[in-house]
């Protein structure tokens, strides 16, 4: 009977390969998300520190991006109307600039929020907009150096009033954000 359900040498080595390649795979994740930080942002908020404490929250989204590495970072976002603030952008080479860009990041960004509950997240009472004002991208999401890892998971929010021009850089060249 065991004869029957066995595998040949070089099949139960890939099978084997490939279980111990995905424990592996697995074992770096879950522990990569160990380091994962959640930030706070309200329209109340501040532009200054790591946006780590609910009691003192940012005051944009792009900030609180800009302080979260590429780990899976958790950023919450509090009810209120989020739009582009120039001195916190780090996608400049963009022709269009974005209220939100994610530049080589894994992150989740999840609105509605109220700073009383940032554990229950309840979008269609705590309306969060983030809002282009007919000039700006609401969002951009942009893998350069890290192709493979770049990755937006947003939940909660409400664009509008967005805007973009092709993926035309300044200059008509392709970003480069070592410079």
């Amino acid at each position: 009977m065991w004869n029957k359900i066995s595998i040949s040498g070089s099949i139960g080595f890939r099978y084997i390969s490939a279980a111990a390649l995905l424990f592996f795979i697995f074992g770096v994740t879950t522990s990569a998300g160990a380091l994962a930080t959640t930030r706070y942002v309200a329209s109340s908020g501040v532009d200054s520190g790591n946006c780590s404490s609910a009691a003192s929250p940012c005051l944009t989204i792009q900030y609180a991006v800009n302080q979260s590495a590429a780990s899976g970072d958790r950023i919450l976002v509090a009810q209120g109307n989020y739009t582009y603030s120039g001195g916190t952008t780090n996608c400049s080479f963009a022709s269009t600039p974005a209220v939100v860009c994610s530049l080589d990041k894994n992150l989740a960004i999840l609105g509605g929020y109220s700073t009383a509950n940032w554990s229950t997240a309840n979008p269609a009472v705590n309306l969060t907009v983030i809002d282009g004002q007919n000039l700006y991208r609401g969002v951009a999401v942009i893998g350069f150096n890290n192709l493979t890892t770049t990755y937006l998971n947003m939940e909660g929010f409400t664009l509008q009033n967005g805007r973009a021009i092709g993926p035309v850089y300044a200059g008509n060249n392709p970003p480069d954000p070592t410079e």
